[in-house]
């Protein structure tokens, strides 16, 4: 199958957003879950997430406007090459969608922060540690 205009441009939509999280220039914030992550600016916004709620394929990709109303969207498909043979093939924007989605979390978190804080104060011999109750712990 061939992408129609409108894959072809979000897919390149995506494509350009990896780059820019990748450079920091853009910044996601994530919902309550942190399983979708939303680029907002005045003219409109962008929303990648886990359809199925649980951080893995497949990833939609939605173009809102600024009223919030849904224009366009992307999502990752599985296509079939022939009618008679259940082999499927990824769409071509599979892997962007999930590139896309990765950064936008990280993003969205702060992984970098986080994780550069933490072994900060790690090598800082006079770092006080706080306590914390192992009841929290999401694992």
């Amino acid at each position: 199958m061939n992408p129609d205009p409108a894959q072809e441009a979000l897919t390149a939509l995506a494509a350009d957003l990896v780059e820019r999280t990748k450079a920091g220039t853009v910044k996601w914030t994530g919902d309550s879950r942190l399983v979708s992550f939303s680029l907002v600016t005045r003219k409109g916004s962008i929303v990648i997430s886990s359809r199925d709620n649980d951080g893995q394929a497949p990833f939609d990709l939605s173009v809102l406007n600024a009223k919030g109303t849904a224009i366009q969207w992307l999502s990752s498909e599985w296509w079939r090459l022939e009618p008679q043979i259940p082999e499927t093939e990824p769409a071509p924007w599979n892997e962007t969608l999930e590139t896309l989605y990765r950064l936008a979390r990280a993003n969205a978190v702060d992984l970098e922060g986080v994780i550069g804080g933490i072994l900060e104060e790690i090598d800082n011999p006079t770092a006080d540690f706080p306590s914390s109750p192992t009841d929290d712990i999401p694992f």
